[in-house]
């Protein structure tokens, strides 16, 4: 966990439109990897994906940032930066349609027993929340309903444009 002025520093950054981007790391491991003894063998990292937005709304509770800023940071922005902006980040007309919506007043507390991970241990189990994400939709499709995901996983891998400009030119090149 971050020191307490790293973590002043970032709030900071923050209300100074300094960072551009909110997100989170996904280190899915099982127990038995995590296991692993050696440091420069073991996997890093640990699971945020569910536990990120709740944190994050719970600090838009205290006032601590928008919901508009948190969708921007979370959602716009990294899109635009991927070069995904066409059909992510944004429900205009053309585009996928994934979004997750929230209940900004609900409290819960964060329990490891109710993540979906392959090893759900969290440091944030047992924190107080406020806001929660009641569902979450992929392509207008509903794919999780209050904390409970919805039928088999419709993900996709979705290429970055930098990543499709030099596919289509290495294309052109061995023509």
């Amino acid at each position: 966990m971050p020191r307490r002025l790293d973590v002043a520093a970032l709030w900071s950054g923050l209300g100074r439109d300094q960072i551009d981007v909110l997100a989170t790391d996904h280190a899915p491991h099982t127990a038995d990897e995590q296991a692993c003894t050696d440091v420069w063998e073991a996997p890093g990292g640990f699971i945020g994906v569910e536990t990120m937005l709740p944190l994050m709304l719970t600090e838009v509770a205290r006032g601590r940032l928008s919901l508009e800023r948190l969708v921007r940071m979370s959602a716009w922005r990294p899109a635009q930066i991927w070069g995904i902006a066409d059909r992510k980040g944004d429900l205009g007309v053309g585009a996928d349609a994934d979004f997750n919506l929230v209940d900004p007043g609900a409290e819960s507390r964060i329990s490891q027993d109710r993540l979906h991970s392959r090893h759900p241990v969290s440091p944030y189990d047992g924190w107080s929340t406020t806001g929660a994400v009641r569902a979450t939709y992929l392509r207008g499709v509903p794919v999780a309903k209050d904390g409970q995901v919805l039928g088999e996983p419709l993900g996709r891998f979705v290429t970055p444009a930098c990543h499709r400009a030099a596919a289509k030119g290495a294309g052109k090149a061995g023509a």
